[in-house]
């Protein structure tokens, strides 16, 4: 039941009544019991040198069994740690610390408060009535802080003995407010004592749905059955940003929690790892830079932003490894002509012609002077020949920057990557000279790389062909982390220092992203500055993220799929015709299809009635890899 249609039928009543917990206040963990895993972590940060373990076991114990004593009334809080376990010795201060973590994961349940506010400011008589063993002045305190005020009484079984469960706290509030039930209705979550009990003693009642949905990738069930915190945090918290865009929304409960988690496993790989200088990487690391600069910038370990791609370091890398053979370990084509090689180094083949007619003797553009797997063949020995000498006399700054940038300094580093592959690291290490940890949100290691020292965080696979499956995704991912700048072409000298110089930045139209990018950061900060979560489950941080790339609604592929991504030319995301106009043109499907750099997403708006779009991808691609065995010579 929605608001407005709470506050007509509720409107005709002379008294609402409003239970508490999950009607008007929510909290940000899944079930009540797990607050008092916070209780003992709090009290251990407390009390390092001797913590406690199993508190939420034994406060569980301690309320049954003072249930069992007073079986006939409530129970207060007081009488619970009474019923503590001997071995938690300091229980005054156990106890203080459960108010205090109960006061903070409180939050206002907005879309019934914004019920209760409307009823307040029309002046209607509002009263609350709960089944709670905390003290009416924590209660007050935890109702203060959600913003609920106005209402004329507060009834509490703590305070007054009696309960909902067996009506008594109803036949109570009928006495005390002379009042009728039946011009009293009562808005509570559970179906016993909020609905069957108070319609037994006279009143009238709405259901209240203890899980109200406020989120775009976490489902209801998902919701239900969830362990960590931050699912509920999130489902709490998006009813706030109600004034903010859908981007800005989809980027809080999916990015958000993605860079959170990656930037807790960065910091423990850190700690681990005994890391002196960070380096994150331009581009994809731009937003994961600055959330890991907020959380963790006033610690020891240098914090680097290096403004460096596999082009602006690809002629220092060829220069020093001595050959041209060196720059197939910067791109990862299968087959090799003169044009994609002189591209790289921004070489044109009319410019060398002009120099050197005889050239068109020895290629063309569209020659082919390597072939993965093959080797050096004698068609590149002659390329090399007349191309070297043009690379070695081409200005490079890139060794002067990365100096600049303390990259030959003696000392323990990292850099921070999206990754997939590591070959800027392979590249760093050769000009640096020296050992370099990569610390990636997934990798793939090459057959070529193996010796490299590489951690992934999402996915860590031996062989590239693994990570085939999440293909789609990275192209989505490395999108939206992207700042509103090109990539790193060269470097150059001004006044003294060397500058890198940018590429133009292939999306023209930045709003969407800026947008998403927005809800991120809002979210690792709103986060962050709730509860200091050190243990994140990876799976969990990623969920949102991953149902965004794999299985998008429809608005959320229509706002992404015209964004464009360079990968040696430029392509849309996912641009898709309609269904009808693919009926028509099958093999425009096809060929739309293979173009697509987001795959799920241009299948969401192509065939709508797709319902699993990744398994769709992955199936499609399994079978392109089949065909693409059969064809070899031999199979």
């Amino acid at each position: 039941m929605n608001s407005d249609k709470i506050i007509k039928r509720v409107s005709k009543y002379k008294i609402i009544s409003f239970d508490i917990y999950d009607t008007l206040v929510k909290r940000n963990v899944p079930y009540p019991r797990m607050l008092f895993d916070y209780v003992e972590k709090e009290y251990n940060q407390r009390h390092g040198d001797s913590p406690i373990s199993g508190f939420r076991t034994a406060r569980i114990d301690a309320e049954k069994a003072a249930k069992e004593t007073n079986p006939s009334r409530e129970i207060q809080l007081d009488e619970i740690y009474q019923f503590l376990n001997e071995a938690y010795i300091n229980k005054e201060e156990l106890k203080s610390i459960e108010i205090e973590q109960e006061i903070k994961f409180s939050e206002p349940n907005i879309p019934l408060k914004k019920v209760y506010d409307l009823l307040i400011k029309e002046g209607k008589r509002v009263i609350l009535i709960s089944d709670m063993y905390l003290p009416k002045d924590v209660i007050e305190s935890v109702l203060q802080k959600c913003g609920i005020c106005g209402y004329e009484k507060l009834y509490l079984s703590s305070e007054s003995g009696f309960r909902k469960t067996d009506g008594s706290l109803f036949d109570h509030v009928i006495k005390d407010i002379s009042e009728s039930p039946k011009n009293i209705i009562h808005l509570g979550d559970r179906k016993k004592p909020d609905n069957i009990i108070p319609r037994l003693k006279g009143f009238h009642t709405i259901y209240i749905d203890p899980i109200i949905v406020n989120t775009s990738f976490i489902s209801r069930n998902e919701l239900k059955t969830t362990k960590s915190i931050l699912y509920p945090y999130i489902n709490n918290q998006l009813p706030k940003l109600e004034s903010e865009s859908a981007e800005y929304k989809w980027g809080y409960e999916s990015l958000g929690p993605m860079i959170l988690g990656f930037c807790y496993w960065i910091h423990q790989m850190v700690i681990d790892s005994c890391i002196e200088n960070l380096f994150f990487l331009s581009r994809d690391m731009y937003l994961v830079e600055k959330v890991y600069r907020s959380l963790f910038g006033n610690e020891p370990c240098k914090i680097t932003y290096l403004e460096a791609s596999r082009k602006s370091m690809r002629i220092a890398y060829v220069k020093k490894n001595g050959s041209l053979k060196a720059v197939f370990d910067t791109i990862g084509r299968e087959t090799y002509t003169a044009k994609d090689i002189l591209d790289v180094f921004g070489l044109k083949y009319e410019t060398l012609r002009e120099a050197n007619p005889d050239i068109e003797k020895v290629f063309q553009p569209n020659t082919i002077v390597n072939v993965k797997g093959l080797g050096v063949t004698e068609e590149f020995r002659d390329f090399e020949n007349i191309v070297y000498p043009y690379v070695l006399d081409a200005e490079d700054h890139c060794m002067e920057y990365l100096s600049q940038m303390d990259l030959f300094e003696d000392c323990r580093k990292a850099m921070v990557d999206i990754g997939w592959h590591g070959t800027i690291q392979l590249m760093l290490e050769e000009l640096c000279g020296e050992k370099i940890i990569g610390l990636y949100f997934g990798i793939s290691k090459r057959q070529s790389f193996k010796e490299m020292d590489l951690h992934g965080y999402f996915f860590n696979f031996a062989d590239e062909n693994d990570y085939r499956q999440y293909e789609s995704m990275v192209f989505l991912l490395e999108t939206t982390l992207f700042p509103a700048i090109g990539s790193t072409q060269r470097y150059e000298v001004e006044k003294g220092n060397v500058i890198p110089i940018f590429g133009e930045y292939e999306i023209k139209d930045f709003s969407i992203l800026k947008r998403f990018q927005s809800g991120a950061v809002a979210f690792t900060r709103d986060f962050s500055d709730f509860v200091h979560e050190q243990a994140f489950d990876r799976n969990t941080c990623l969920f949102s993220f991953l149902k965004f790339c794999f299985s998008p609604k429809k608005e959320q592929a229509i706002a992404f799929a015209d964004l464009n991504y360079e990968d040696g030319r430029i392509n849309r995301l996912a641009t898709s015709k309609s269904f009808s106009y693919y009926l028509l043109h099958p093999r425009n499907l096809a060929k739309d299809y293979d173009d697509a750099k987001w795959k799920e997403g241009f299948l969401r708006l192509a065939i709508p009635m797709v319902r699993r779009p990744h398994e769709f991808y992955v199936a499609a691609r399994k079978i392109k890899n089949r065909i693409k065995n059969m064809k070899r010579p031999g199979i």
